[in-house]
């Protein structure tokens, strides 16, 4: 008798536990807040420090940059553009998982794991048409 392959589908499908995921949400928005902060708290004291790199010619240099280099007035607004980059991406992903975790409490598991064996087995057709793309 042939030994019949076992699909890799069968059995559990995943062992990730939606309320987990969902539980960590709370830990990127926790990470975007504290972020966010830390941010906002460092540029208050820069800017609480005046214009401390002076108005003769080598501070306006140091502020505005020269030669096609960046000086520290664009360098602040980069680094802020890409701080708050970073906070928005760990809501946004704190987000995701969260909705990952429902995705995961709803979907109709019994289904998606018959339709990855009919697909591991070959068994799935695939429509023909008379139709050309041109």
């Amino acid at each position: 008798m042939a030994r019949q392959e076992r699909s890799p589908w069968a059995g559990n499908v995943t062992d990730v536990v939606p309320i987990v995921l969902k539980r960590r949400e709370d830990d990127f928005l926790h990470q975007h807040e504290v972020l966010t902060g830390v941010l906002k708290d460092t540029v208050a004291t820069l800017e609480g420090l005046g214009p401390f790199w002076g108005d003769d010619e080598h501070g306006r240099t140091f502020y505005e940059g020269t030669a096609g280099r960046k000086g520290f007035h664009a360098a602040m607004r980069e680094i802020v553009q890409h701080v708050g980059n970073i906070t928005t991406a760990y809501q946004r992903i704190g987000e995701n998982v969260a909705q990952a975790g429902a995705n995961l409490e709803t979907a109709e598991w019994a289904g998606v794991a018959l339709l990855a064996q009919v697909v591991y087995e070959g068994g799935l057709a695939v429509p023909t048409t008379k139709a050309e793309v041109r």
